[in-house]
């Protein structure tokens, strides 16, 4: 069973309530399992649906629109600051989701590499500033990327680099001088 999207898949589980059976013995985020193994979705079933001849009847398996699991930090928080909320909006939009709490995880709500490019590019736009896809790639949460973002960091372009500046200069430079080579021959 697949959690659709207009713009992602994700994996959802289903769960079969058996008579006599407690909950799941060991919660699913505890298992051995690798991330992308794990349900962004866990739907109770009293029965699965069957066709004439006794197999799964695909077609009538619920479709799982928008539900959400809690996150690896408990409940759901809001964004509570501007920053934090202007980074929840750009992933609201890019995710496709209807909800973004500040522990919630780019990639467990569906993120990965072109989705990160685009809300980059977004984040850019809605910021500004010199955030970088790496940056993205270090905070993956609402909270540790708006802390990131409010912080005073400098940015790279700062008399704190002169060794940055003068090296972004001399292949600037080295470029130019590449270009109007191959324009005078």
């Amino acid at each position: 069973m697949k959690l659709t999207r207009l713009t992602n898949s994700l994996l959802a589980g289903l769960i079969l309530a058996v008579a006599g059976a407690g909950c799941l013995k060991k919660p699913v985020n505890e298992t051995k399992l690798p991330g992308y193994m794990i349900p962004a979705a866990l739907v109770p079933l009293d029965a699965l649906p069957l066709n004439g001849n006794g197999k799964v009847d695909r077609k009538h398996l619920p479709r799982v629109e928008g539900q959400r699991t809690a996150t690896a930090t408990g409940a759901f928080i809001a964004p509570q600051s501007k920053i934090e909320h202007e980074i929840a909006n750009v992933w609201k939009e890019v995710l496709g989701v209807d909800t973004v709490g500040v522990h919630d995880n780019f990639f467990d709500l569906g993120g990965h590499s072109l989705l990160m490019v685009r809300t980059h590019g977004r984040l850019s736009e809605v910021l500004g500033g010199n955030l970088s896809i790496v940056d993205l790639l270090k905070y993956p949460t609402v909270a540790s990327l708006a802390t990131f973002v409010s912080s005073e960091a400098q940015p790279l372009s700062s008399p704190a680099h002169p060794a940055f500046d003068d090296r972004v200069s001399k292949q600037r430079a080295a470029f130019v001088g590449r270009f109007r080579n191959l324009g005078s021959a």
